[in-house]
């Protein structure tokens, strides 16, 4: 005990000792730390037996009596199954599991049938006025200072939202009422008029109403309801702004004749959405946490193996797409998942200036920084993941250090420790307004054969060492090669394009597209988990199921709720998915009406049966005088 408390717990980056022996408090807070450190940090024993040596200043010819009794603690650990001996995972070769037999395509989820055919002007089809319209608007929405705007602007994600609902909009007319496509402008969806003149603002409700009872009508029959319908026709109320701009001072623009009509098409088709069935039945949903990591999540790192099932190597960018894939997988489901678009977006730095290095900072420690230009305008909308060191409490796990922006308490026994953080700053996400610059954990654990997430994380965007069994160690646990039989290949470098590791602007994007090397597209980044996790359902013949970024959300809420959470912990898990507590329970709570009832079906039979109890014993004592 003297050995881990006095080197081994120093090498982990607690405060050393305050004497030559150890006092009651020095043993009380290494009890304190080693009830709640969890028993694998024993892998690294040596290495972190070294760290505490060198903290300690201890001779190194005085180093191996201490060694020999870490290393009979640990043999004892292997030897009874407390521990997985590693040695036994590098016996034989590895290679990615056997697929089944029948994989099957994308099951069919939806009740009815859908026309998801493309109706939408694209970029290449709108004319030079057109464009230039776009363009105009896409600033009187994103500009921080507008004179004739009256809410404040939008970010980059919403703008494009807007514009693409124009564009559909633009689609349906042209394509549907046969207008020619040069004679489509904002007035073609919602006509301009003075809002005295009431002969003519009548004519414009008149004709935005007929365009939103066609386009409702043509939607409908391609399979979309009355939600879809409701979102369209609401994205066009900054387009009735900007059409009216300087005729209007109320901040939503309520005074406007023709926003009175939008508004009650969108009440309307809202309390239609209320009454109508969901889109994909509920029971195709699957909203179980613990199986969606188990049967989905972890065998995704499976895949991560250097050969095939028939023994050939695999090429070296189909390897990195499959780390891709597994770490896509598990910052969704291994930790409150954020909206897909805030990972579509995360970038890591490229660059570092090695004069801003901590001076905390000790040897053999190393992070990834955030850029220099983090603040800048573009930077800004873009998440970074950033590894830190920090002070962690091993028992209620709170965080101190410069990155967090608090100082570690003298008077604590606190570890020291790298995380991994995803930099949100408020533009980068949705929810940015209410909650400002966020610090978010990326949760570490083990995931297969011994390593965990940061050691998969760290291989991809460092690259590792790998021999030919199989067996590999990132960058980021060994700068150095561990023996010749190991050889350094990339990872996430291997799927950029040479156009774009050659270019002036550092490639930073985290996801890249395995074929094109380019950052993901926004609109295809939640297909791509979706095709990810419904491949690896099938490998693990589980049937149908259904899943996506979104609905991992309501995952990670049903299972917080049904399982009794506190209200400060779900308070907890709305800051971290990035809403409200309100939001959590009207929007994310997808438990059938039996889940919902259990609890208090619970509470009432115990209830009932000590009434039952209760009474049934007065009745047999009333009896028996």
């Amino acid at each position: 005990m003297s050995v881990l408390r006095r080197y081994w717990m120093a090498g982990l980056g607690f405060p050393r000792l305050t004497s030559a022996r150890a006092t009651q408090a020095d043993k009380a807070n290494t009890e304190y730390a080693l009830s709640h450190l969890p028993v694998e940090r024993l892998y690294d024993w040596e290495v972190i037996l070294e760290k505490g040596f060198d903290v300690e200043q201890k001779e190194k010819k005085k180093r191996s009596a201490h060694r020999s009794h870490v290393r009979r603690f640990v043999s004892f650990c292997f030897k009874n199954g407390i521990l997985q001996d590693p040695q036994k995972l590098t016996e034989k070769q590895k290679r990615i599991p056997r697929r089944p037999e029948k994989i099957g395509k994308r099951p069919k989820l939806r009740p009815g049938r859908i026309d998801l055919s493309k109706f939408a002007l694209t970029a290449t089809e709108l004319t030079v006025h057109q464009a230039q319209s776009l363009k105009e608007y896409r600033e009187y929405l994103e500009k921080t200072r507008q004179r004739q705007r009256r809410k404040k602007s939008v970010r980059e994600t919403t703008s494009d939202m807007h514009r693409r609902s124009v564009c559909r909009f633009w689609g349906f007319l042209h394509r549907e009422r046969g207008i020619p496509l040069e004679a489509l402008t904002f007035d073609s969806i919602i006509g301009r008029a003075d809002c005295q003149d009431q002969q003519a603002t009548q004519q414009v409700i008149e004709a935005f109403e007929d365009l939103a009872a066609d386009y409702a009508e043509f939607i409908s029959a391609r399979g979309a309801v009355s939600s879809t319908i409701k979102s369209d026709l609401a994205r066009l109320t900054r387009l009735c702004q900007y059409q009216y701009r300087g005729q209007y001072l109320d901040k939503h623009g309520n005074d406007i004749p023709v926003m009175s009509c939008l508004r009650e098409l969108i009440n309307y088709y809202k309390e239609l959405s209320s009454n109508e069935l969901a889109v994909i039945p509920l029971d195709l949903k699957w909203l179980d946490l613990p199986q969606v990591i188990n049967q989905v999540t972890l065998p995704a790192f499976q895949w991560t193996e250097h050969r095939t099932v028939h023994w050939s190597k695999r090429k070296n960018t189909a390897i990195a797409d499959s780390f891709a894939e597994a770490i896509l997988l598990a910052v969704f489901t291994l930790m409150p998942p954020r909206r897909s678009g805030e990972w579509c977006r995360a970038k890591v730095a490229m660059a570092c200036d090695l004069k801003s290095r901590p001076a905390d900072l000790r040897e053999e420690e190393w992070i990834w920084p955030l850029p220099e230009d983090r603040r800048s305008k573009e930077e800004i909308k873009c998440s970074y993941l950033t590894r830190q060191y920090v002070h962690v409490d091993p028992i209620t796990g709170e965080k101190f250090g410069a990155y967090l922006g608090s100082i570690p308490p003298a008077n604590r026994y606190l570890e020291r420790v790298p995380i991994w953080f995803k930099d949100t700053p408020a533009r980068a996400a949705k929810s940015g307004d209410s909650h400002k610059d966020q610090r978010i954990t990326v949760l570490n654990r083990q995931v297969y054969r011994g390593k965990t997430l940061y050691d998969f994380l760290e291989a991809y965007l460092l690259g590792c060492w790998r021999d030919q069994r199989g067996n590999w160690v990132s960058l980021g646990r060994s700068l150095a090669r561990p023996n010749e039989q190991f050889q350094y290949y990339e990872l996430r470098s291997s799927l950029l394009k040479p156009q774009i590791t050659s270019g002036e602007q550092p490639a930073g994007w985290l996801f890249l597209g395995p074929k094109s090397g380019k950052p993901i597209r926004t609109n295809d980044f939640g297909t791509k988990f979706a095709l990810v996790f419904n491949r690896m359902a099938m490998h693990a013949q589980i049937g149908r199921r259904y899943m996506n970024p979104h609905l991992m959300r309501s995952v990670y809420a049903v299972h917080m709720i049904d399982t009794s959470s506190s209200l400060a912990e779900l308070k907890s898990l709305a800051t971290a998915m990035g809403h409200t507590l309100e939001t959590l329970e009207r929007i994310y709570d997808k438990r059938r009406p039996d889940q919902k009832m259990r609890l208090i079906e619970v509470k009432v039979q115990k209830t009932i049966d000590d009434i039952c109890g209760a009474a049934t014993t007065w009745d047999l004592q009333g009896k028996s005088e």
